[in-house]
């Protein structure tokens, strides 16, 4: 599940998207100091291999703050577009209001989300 969707994100376009050089989830870091494993590398054939593993996933929903405002739905947009162009799968989009978000965080995190 989660192995493939990260492989099928191509990071690259991420940081193009949003003009940074900073990798994904690691704001103001150079990526010099980062240890680039290959869960961050765009690998859409292992990402399909991944998947296969997991025949019977259920219906996936992306949770992420509405707090972020436009910059985290277009950011959570863009990964909804990379699943399904790499993998053919759908995803839900579901913003929360922060305080409901840290609340189901806390209590029982969703299998996919932002933080």
């Amino acid at each position: 599940g989660r192995a493939a969707l990260t492989h099928s994100i191509d990071f690259d376009g991420f940081q193009k998207l949003f003009d940074t050089r900073s990798p994904v989830g690691c704001p103001a870091v150079p990526a010099k100091f980062l240890d680039r494993r290959q869960c961050l590398k765009f690998n859409a054939k292992q990402a399909k291999r991944e998947l296969a593993q997991h025949k019977k996933y259920p219906k996936l929903k992306f949770f992420y703050s509405a707090m972020g405002g436009e910059d985290m739905n277009r950011g959570a947009e863009w990964l909804q577009a990379q699943w399904k162009k790499s993998l053919g799968v759908h995803v839900d989009l579901v913003p929360e209001e922060q305080l409901v978000y840290l609340i189901h965080l806390r209590t029982k995190a969703p299998p996919v989300f932002r933080k």
